[in-house]
């Protein structure tokens, strides 16, 4: 049996359950309570997406960036800062 590298991509949302995505693999997507649970999961859903889409027709994964970006508060404290140097 060939075997395939898929990468995953690991996050956790704001109630902490864990949330894996295999971006090589159209809507491949579970989650778990732990990190554990996550990967049993995602294993199953990696299986039944590969069942309906053959390895060679993947998505091809470039890879991620990482952006800085300021919150929203800090935006907002800026603009007020500019507003009130200006007059307004």
């Amino acid at each position: 049996m060939e075997t395939i590298h898929l990468p995953l991509m690991i996050e956790t949302d704001e109630d902490g359950v864990y949330i894996i995505s295999c971006p090589a693999l159209k809507g491949c997507h579970s989650y778990g309570a732990t990190i554990e649970e996550a990967m049993a999961n995602i294993r199953e859903v990696i299986t039944m997406c590969l069942e309906e889409e053959k390895p060679e027709n993947l998505n091809r994964f470039v890879g991620f960036r990482e952006r800085a970006q300021a919150k929203r508060d800090t935006i907002d404290r800026a603009e007020l800062a500019m507003r009130s140097f200006l007059g307004q």
